[in-house]
This record gives C-alpha cells, sequence and structure tokens, in this order.
C-alpha cells in the first residue's frame, strides 16, 4: 500500500516561535520504518504552514496517490489536523485516516469523533499501525489488534488496550531518509554548537511521577535501546547523514548508569569528535556520570528544575529535592558543561511568594540558560484530571496548549492571569540580565560562531521581552 505520514503545523506566531527547535518528526520516521519493513511505499510530509493553507496540502497530499494517511496530533494542532482531514475526505471520500500522537493518546475517544477520521493509534504506534496496514482496514480483524482506536457501524468508539513497545531495540532504526535532507531541521539557537544536528532517542518512557507529563500515570515505564543499538544508530548518522551533533531526546538520559557510561565509552573509542547534549533529572546524575558525558564530547545537560519552592516541587511530584538541583549544578558547572535548567511558574499552590523563591534559586545556580514556562494541562496528564480543582483552567483553548504562547492557559487559586504574565516576564528579565548571568555566558564564547549564535539569541531575547 502506499501510506502517506504527515506532521502538520500552523504557524501562529507565538511569543517564543522564534526560540523553539525545528527536528525531524522522529515518531513518524519509526512508523515508516517499520511499514518499510513490510513491503509497504511510505512517504512523510513534515509542513509548518501559515493560516489558510489546509486546502493547498490536501491537493499536494492527494497528488501523490495514497491508500491510507495517518497524522501525528499534539493538542494545540489537533482542529488544524482534523480540519485537515476534512479537506482529504470531501476530495477522497475512500481515503483511511488514521490519527495517533499525545493529543489521541489523552483523549482518545474526543480525538476519534469527528467523521473524517476512520481508525486511531492508541499508546506507541509502530506495530500498530504496521499491522492495521497489513489487515487491509478489515473492521472485523483491525478489531483484533492492541492499541487500535475504530468505530462501530452505530458510530461508537471501540478502544483496545494503550500498545507499548517492550523490547524497543527490535525496532528498525528510523527512517530518516525520508523526512527533508537534515541540515535543513536544526535544535534551538542555544542548544547546538555545530551543524548539521539531529535529535535521538536511546530510551523511552520514565520512572519520574510528575504530575504534568503523561509519563506520570505510570503508563509509559522506563525501556533502554541497548549500547550496540544506540552506538548503531549514531554511527548512521556519522557516516550517512554526515551529522556531527545530537541532542539526546530521552526524558532521562541518565537514568541507567552503567548503560550511559558505557555509551560515553563508545563515543569516545569511535566518534571522539561528536558533540552532543542531553537532559536528565537531577536524581539521576552524580558527579561520575557528569564526568564521563563531558569527556566523552557532551557540552550541555539539560536538568528540569521546575520551582524553587520544596512544597511546590511536592505539588507537581517531581520526587527531588534543591539540595539535589544545588549540588548537580555546582558539579556540572565545575565539569566545564553549559547548563540549562527548566522552571515552570503557575503551578498548583504557586503564590508570589514561592514564584519569588524560583527567582531566588534562579540567581543562585551556576546555571548559563533558562527556559521558564507557564504552566500548562496536557490531557493525559494528572494535571489534565485535577486541573479545575486546583485553579481556572479553560480545556477548551487546545491552540494555546504549548510552551511558546507566553499567555497562561491555567490560572491557580489565589492568583491572577494578569499577576503570572507579570512575574513570567520578571523571571525572563531577572534571570538574562543579571550580571551572574551575562558573565557566565560570556566565558563560554570560544569562537565567532558562538558569538554569532549569542548576538542572535540576545537578539530574539529582547524582541521576546517586548513582545505583549
Amino acid at each position: 500500500m502506499k501510506i502517506i505520514l504527515v506532521s502538520y503545523r500552523v504557524d501562529r506566531h507565538h511569543k517564543f516561535s522564534g526560540y523553539t527547535h525545528h527536528l525531524p518528526p522522529l515518531g513518524l520516521t519509526y512508523i515508516a520504518s517499520v511499514l518499510l519493513s513490510k513491503g509497504h511505499q511510505v512517504e512523510i510530509i513534515d509542513k509548518s504552514l501559515p493560516p489558510g493553507m489546509t486546502e493547498i496540502l490536501a491537493d499536494e497530499i492527494l497528488s501523490k496517490g495514497p491508500d491510507a494517511l495517518g497524522i501525528s496530533m499534539m493538542s494545540e494542532n489537533y482542529f488544524d489536523g482534523i480540519a485537515l482531514l476534512d479537506a482529504l475526505k470531501l476530495k477522497q471520500p475512500d481515503l483511511i485516516t488514521i490519527i495517533g500522537g499525545a493529543h489521541v493518546n489523552g483523549l482518545p475517544k474526543e480525538a476519534m469523533a469527528p467523521e473524517s477520521v476512520d481508525f486511531g493509534v492508541l499508546g506507541e504506534g509502530e506495530w500498530v499501525f504496521a499491522d492495521l496496514v497489513d489487515s487491509g482496514f478489515d473492521p472485523v480483524d483491525a478489531k483484533k489488534i492492541p492499541g487500535i482506536l475504530m468505530k462501530d457501524k452505530a458510530g461508537s468508539i471501540h478502544m483496545n488496550e494503550r500498545a507499548l513497545v517492550r523490547s524497543v531495540d527490535t525496532l528498525p532504526l528510523p527512517a530518516r531518509h525520508l523526512v527533508a535532507p537534515l541540515e535543513q531541521y536544526r535544535p534551538s539557537i542555544l542548544t547546538h554548537k555545530q551543524l548539521p544536528a539531529t535529535g535521538m532517542f536511546t530510551s523511552r518512557g520514565c520512572f519520574g511521577k510528575c504530575i504534568f507529563c503523561t509519563s506520570g500515570k505510570g503508563k509509559y515505564p522506563l525501556r533502554f535501546h541497548s549500547t550496540e543499538y544506540v552506538l548503531n544508530e549514531i554511527s548512521q548518522l556519522w557516516k550517512k547523514f554526515g551529522i556531527r551533533e545530537i541532542v539526546f531526546l530521552d526524558d532521562t538520559f541518565s537514568a541507567s548508569k552503567k548503560r550511559v557510561l558505557e555509551i560515553c565509552n563508545g563515543i569516545q573509542q569511535y566518534f571522539p569528535t561528536l558533540s552532543w547534549s542531553a537532559q536528565s533529572r537531577v536524581d539521576y546524575l552524580d558527579y561520575e556520570t557528569l564526568a564521563a558525558m563531558r569527556q566523552a564530547g557532551c557540552w550541555q545537560i539539560q536538568i528540569g528544575i521546575e520551582s524553587g519552592s520544596e512544597q511546590i516541587l511536592e505539588n507537581l511530584g517531581k520526587g527531588i529535592n534543591l539540595d539535589q538541583v544545588e549540588s548537580v549544578s555546582r558539579y556540572a558547572y565545575e565539569l566545564g558543561f553549559i547548563i540549562k535548567g527548566y522552571f515552570i511558574i503557575g503551578s498548583p499552590g504557586e503564590t508570589k511568594e514561592s514564584i519569588m523563591k524560583t527567582f531566588r534559586l534562579m540567581r543562585k545556580l551556576p546555571i548559563h540558560y533558562a527556559s521558564i514556562n507557564l504552566l500548562v494541562p496536557l490531557p493525559g496528564t494528572v494535571l489534565w484530571d485535577n486541573a479545575s480543582k486546583w485553579g481556572t483552567f479553560d480545556p477548551d483553548s487546545f491552540y494555546k496548549f504549548n510552551y511558546l504562547t507566553g499567555e497562561p492557559v491555567f490560572i491557580p487559586q489565589g492568583m491572577t492571569k494578569q499577576e503570572l504574565m507579570e512575574l513570567f516576564d520578571k523571571a525572563y528579565r531577572q534571570f538574562y540580565l543579571s550580571p551572574g548571568t551575562i558573565y557566565r555566558n560570556l566565558k563560554t564564547i570560544r569562537s565567532l560562531l558562538d558569538l554569532k549564535r549569542y548576538l542572535n539569541a540576545g537578539a530574539l531575547m529582547t524582541r521576546m521581552l517586548l513582545h505583549r
């Protein structure tokens, strides 16, 4: 069969749109690799388009003559995706449509409601999607596939158990050759040192129970690719695609210390000039692990800090404490890492005083970048289930369900939208205009490329702070 896989975003020019990364849609490339292994024809369309381009994109898709189309949906682009499916079905009613992604996993029955949707994938979709295609979309056979969402003749939604790839090494390497040349993609402006660069996963899931993350309900346990699989994928990226920098996208890259040390040894041995970065939790980082990562070419570590208040950390289900945050930050700085910390403003139980504690922690830590976000309750999280108990929340404003708008969708009890927006902007000003932050970043400039990146980032930050 001829299958088209689509990642589609409408560019609404949010406050942080210029800062975010643009990396290949890896979820689709994994699905494509399994479909290719079964002999199907596959194309991937990855588009970020201005409003009003849905019909043009639909015509482009149909010109390729697909038998079926799969589309990945985040909450923010769900209605845009449905508009595309509506346009496709109007032009070609017999086209089979399959939806998947974070929004579908968070609100499966609601996501399946539109008439233009035929099937959905619940959970991790590689084998589910392939089994569905192999079934010829026969309703009787499809209904038996784990992870399938479908409608019966009366329009009721049938939902099978969530699919999970338990042995992730069974997956073929992602079909990156189906996306645009990798040099057209790039990480966000201050999270790469050299190009071409790309993203990569070495594990799936997370042990954490954070209420704002879909892993918080424990439906996606942590599973690791073997060291051999990881090094094989790096080798492909290096030799076939010319990649010289990798952003490891795992939620918790260092969760297995033994495996991280093995990967670091392999990178040192086979790819000594590779530069890379990773993100992790502070409770899975220690001096030995950080030292091994640094020696193997890791130049940036990204850590989820979230708040300077122990009570807010407890409310968020983070499972960490501020002593761990300070120790790991100090170790990383001593070892020469560029440190990026993630922070959240507007959590359940948040007050002006707790936010001021976060400000004080941001100034105290020896970090270089702070990614400060307003809390967003996403479907499929504990936060989504309880948001109305903890504050004011509009669950229908899907297009705002991202970290790019700079506008709160959740207001904790006791605070106002105006207060949050003012404190949010103040957080960025206090951090990035502080002498300590400026000094730390100036010390990292080693080349004209570094200087150019910082000047571009400074211009972008100025525009961001003036945007309201």
